[in-house]
């Protein structure tokens, strides 16, 4: 807390998130709690600054925990408040909390700053990483040499408004684009509503999809599929009837991991200009969507049969 010239310790206390100070990094005050019913026991707290819209005269102060999200229709997420910081207190600015992820599988992130930077540069974005698993079925993993899932990509967040509320939105980062393979562009539709898109060598590959409704026109749902060993194991769509992204997943050949394993996950993002922009990766045994610019994300596992991939267009 550079402007007190004071230490800031967060620490998660069940459903509270104790906030400690120290001038010299030995002794420690307890100054205030943050506490939260309704999401479990609260994780991996973290609090950071970061501008509102790239402006430092909205400097603004992000607290973020991973929680249960049950009573709201979720599992394991990241939850976070934007706000102030007094000194001694968190003040949140809503009493409602947002999700980092809209997927099953994003929990435990931690976040930090790139260190060769300015400090003004240090407020536009920072890093992010999370945990690509959940608690209600991570001991149940069809797998036999990582058990624990595995992590996340590593993506940019900024600190943007949308729909009238400050939200922290994710972009794959930038270093990733060292990755790239052989490109293939394609356009159009057919007159089933049904394409197959020719099969990825492999099963890591980047999709960027802009989707539009043209009118008139009686389907409300567009869909990418993905398949492997002759089955689908994953789904991405966007219902452009109530403007919400997707992700569907099958079950694993040969293991049930329970019903919030393929129960959907689903996120509010309006279309702009009538189009919608994903970008989504998938890492054999993993799903990163980003929507519209990382205004809402989606990441989750999948088990695949094979490393052999099959994608296809439906509406």
């Amino acid at each position: 807390d550079g402007e007190r010239r004071q230490w800031l310790m967060v620490l998660a206390e069940g459903h509270k998130i104790g906030m400690y100070t120290s001038s010299n990094l030995k002794d420690w005050r307890y100054v205030s709690g943050f506490e939260r019913t309704g999401l479990g026991t609260l994780e991996c707290p973290d609090l950071f600054q970061l501008d509102l819209d790239g402006d430092p005269a909205k400097r603004t102060w992000v607290l973020a925990a991973s929680a249960n999200g049950t009573e709201e229709g979720r599992t394991t997420g990241v939850a976070y408040w934007t706000g102030s910081w007094d000194g001694t207190r968190f003040t949140p600015r809503d009493e409602d909390h947002q999700w980092l992820d809209a997927g099953s599988d994003f929990y435990a992130a931690v976040t930090w700053d790139d260190p060769r930077l300015t400090e003004g540069q240090k407020m536009q974005s920072r890093q992010a990483i999370g945990w690509m698993n959940n608690w209600d079925y991570a001991r149940k993993l069809p797998t036999a040499d990582w058990h624990g899932g595995m992590d996340t990509l590593i993506r940019d967040i900024r600190l943007k408004t949308v729909q009238d509320r400050p939200t922290l939105v994710s972009a794959p980062a930038k270093t990733l684009g060292r990755l790239g393979g052989q490109t293939l562009d394609l356009q159009g539709s057919t007159p089933d509503g049904i394409k197959k898109l020719p099969s990825s060598q492999g099963g890591a590959y980047r999709l960027d999809v802009t989707l539009e409704r043209p009118g008139p026109h009686d389907g409300s749902e567009a869909r990418i599929s993905m398949e492997s060993g002759g089955s689908a194991f994953a789904a991405i769509g966007y219902n452009f009837q109530d403007g919400t992204v997707f992700l569907d997943r099958q079950q694993p050949a040969d293991r049930d991991l329970g019903p919030l394993f393929t129960q959907r996950r689903a996120a509010t993002a309006p279309a702009k200009d009538g189009l919608v922009k994903l970008t989504v990766f998938v890492d054999y045994s993993s799903v990163e969507v980003f929507v519209n610019d990382g205004e809402q994300t989606l990441t989750s596992l999948v088990f695949p049969r094979s490393e052999q991939h099959a994608i296809k267009t439906v509406t």
